[in-house]
């Protein structure tokens, strides 16, 4: 089991774009599943999030359930889709800040956040290695380089394992089928979603 703080009905929550739902979102999911006992909390951004070519929300929401709707623990929150985007920071206050989780990407990005040092004092964090941060010592070294985020470097819980080096841009640019599960795969072809990128 991931060893994680003493409050075992605190969620964890997974938020993003899920543009679409990859195989790297699958396996976080899963490997939350598998070695916590905790709800896990899907939080994808809302129509008001600036990025190109994002799928509608209740599409982007529906590939989620297709993934993981028939399991009870994995929970579709739709917080993010009410008014204007305000950040990470907000929505885990607003949801009474549930362990998050990070990939290792987004923590080296953590720094350009909204709220970056608040969001730090009040939250703790689960982070994945992937991509060029592959192991513990490659996550430890871009805490420990920050000085803000090594001042609360005790709020960070490290996964021992990898997950796939995949994005949803690397979907939408390439379309190849093995970056996204296979329901997914069928819901953007039938919905012809991500044709022009």
């Amino acid at each position: 089991m991931l060893k994680l703080p003493e409050s075992p009905t605190q969620a964890i929550m997974l938020g993003g774009s899920f543009n679409p739902p990859t195989i790297a979102h699958q396996a976080m999911v899963e490997y939350l599943l598998q070695n916590t006992d905790r709800e896990i909390w899907l939080v994808p951004n809302g129509d008001q999030y600036q990025r190109k070519n994002l799928a509608p929300f209740p599409m982007r929401v529906q590939m989620l359930k297709l993934l993981f709707g028939n399991n009870e623990r994995v929970k579709i929150l739709e917080t993010e889709n009410q008014g204007i985007f305000q950040g990470t920071y907000l929505t885990l206050r607003k949801l009474n800040h549930p362990l998050f989780v990070l990939g290792a990407d987004s923590l080296a990005d953590l720094p350009t956040w909204i709220k970056f040092t608040d969001l730090l004092r009040e939250n703790r964090f689960i982070v994945f290695p992937r991509g060029h941060y592959q192991t513990a010592e490659d996550l430890l070294k871009i805490i420990e380089d920050n000085p803000e985020m090594k001042k609360y470097r005790h709020h960070f819980y490290i996964v021992p394992e990898t997950v796939p080096a995949v994005s949803s841009t690397a979907f939408r640019e390439t379309f190849a089928s093995a970056l996204v599960p296979p329901k997914v795969y069928r819901y953007i072809q039938e919905h012809n979603l991500y044709q022009k990128e």
